[in-house]
């Protein structure tokens, strides 16, 4: 069952999709898709009192970063749309703080290093590209509705990536 991750008033629920960088079971790079499947692209900018940047993006887009073809800065500042989420995250759904800004109002502490390249490292990485390549048409979001119970979810061993991060000169 997919988890509501995020209420956006403009979007509606997003639904947790893939976890791409986590520490500590905290994610702190990840992916999302909305009731019609389209994906968004999630960084925390803080994960003491839990804030987050979210994107609408594209598959290509997603692909071209995993793919290590664009830094992550980059595929944040190509969302089709040119929206940005700045959501705080509070006790409940209902209750997070959700501001709707142009992408190049955002802060750049908010977002990846400028040169910050994701480097593959995992097969579920890896399988999830192919799920982006082949679309998302054939895929349920087989979603439960509710309350989160905590964004700090323990995943297993082939979901914890820990990307190689570097700065091209």
């Amino acid at each position: 069952m997919k988890e509501v991750y995020f209420s956006v008033p403009e979007t509606g629920s997003l639904y947790l999709d893939e976890v791409l960088v986590q520490i500590d079971a905290v994610a702190l790079l990840f992916t999302c898709r909305d009731e019609q499947n389209r994906p968004y692209l999630c960084v925390c900018t803080d994960s003491y009192e839990p804030g987050y940047v979210v994107v609408l993006t594209t598959p290509e887009i997603l692909i071209q970063m995993l793919n290590n073809e664009i830094p992550m800065y980059d595929a944040f500042l190509q969302s089709p749309d040119g929206i940005a989420f700045k959501i705080e995250e509070k006790d409940s759904l209902e209750n997070d703080i959700v501001a709707s800004v142009s992408i190049h109002d955002v802060s750049e502490k908010d977002l990846p290093l400028r040169n910050a390249f994701f480097e593959i490292h995992t097969k579920s990485i890896t399988d999830y590209i192919f799920r982006l390549q082949e679309g998302f048409e054939n895929e349920s979001l087989d979603k439960s509705e509710g309350t989160r119970s905590n964004k700090q979810f323990a995943f297993d061993d082939q979901n914890h990536v820990k990307p190689v991060i570097y700065e091209t000169k």
